[in-house]
């Protein structure tokens, strides 16, 4: 591990603590499958935080006396690779207190847990570089990905197929959210099919907008276009 890399693992220990301890109550206080879907909303929760917690150097004023040496020293790749790698410790570590402490016959939640680091990587960047807040860019990626299962998708399915709908729905009328492999049904391949395709969309136009933040060329890194003045000399 580089020392740019150590660094900036360092720089978001204290939000990838949080994004672990967040849903670590539910997991130990409540021993039930709703126990472990609110456990996943609030990972979930953590997650977002911790990208945003990521992102929140680079939505000052590069040229600005509060913008920092280290938030003008990366370029996207080198930003999104160490918030992915302690997305996935933090899901690896979330994964490990459901297994051991809840359930260790579940697999679906660690899964689902795997699954919840794409919008965090995809869409949670995105929106806090464009809403240049920490906040706003949480909030509004929970309201998207939110709107994608209900009312969008529920909206979608039940008005053209609504047997797959009703396959959808629990005994109390309220939505259920299995795993395609599951209950596979419309509704369920349109939440994550969807989330993931914006997702995909979101990582690179969060690249392009982080570029045009720090005044970095497409595909060339910062390093390299400091080195060329220099190099003329």
């Amino acid at each position: 591990m580089n020392k740019s890399l150590k660094r900036e693992v360092r720089y978001l220990l204290p939000a990838w603590i949080i994004c672990v301890l967040l849903p670590l109550p539910l997991i130990l206080f409540w021993h039930s499958s709703k126990g472990r879907s609110y456990a996943l909303m609030c990972f979930s929760i953590g997650c977002a935080i911790l990208s945003a917690y990521s992102l929140r150097r680079d939505i000052r004023q590069p040229n600005s006396s509060a913008a920092s040496d280290d938030s003008r020293s990366h370029t996207w790749r080198e930003r999104m690779w160490p918030l992915g790698l302690t997305l996935f410790a933090a899901s690896a570590a979330f994964s490990t207190f459901s297994l051991v402490i809840s359930d260790s016959r579940d697999f679906v939640t660690p899964m689902l847990a795997f699954m919840v680091l794409v919008p965090a990587l995809g869409i949670v960047p995105y929106m806090v570089l464009a809403t240049r807040s920490p906040l706003a860019g949480v909030i509004f990626s929970i309201i998207l990905v939110g709107s994608l299962k209900t009312p969008i998708g529920a909206m979608i399915v039940h008005t053209f197929f609504p047997s797959h709908f009703q396959q959808s729905i629990d005994t109390d009328g309220s939505l259920i959210m299995p795993t395609p492999w599951v209950h596979p049904n419309l509704l369920i391949w349109w939440i994550y099919t969807s989330v993931a395709s914006l997702s995909f969309l979101f990582y690179f136009l969060g690249a392009r907008r982080f570029r045009v933040i720090h005044k970095l060329p497409p595909n060339k890194s910062l390093q390299a276009t400091a080195a060329a003045p220099s190099s003329c000399d």
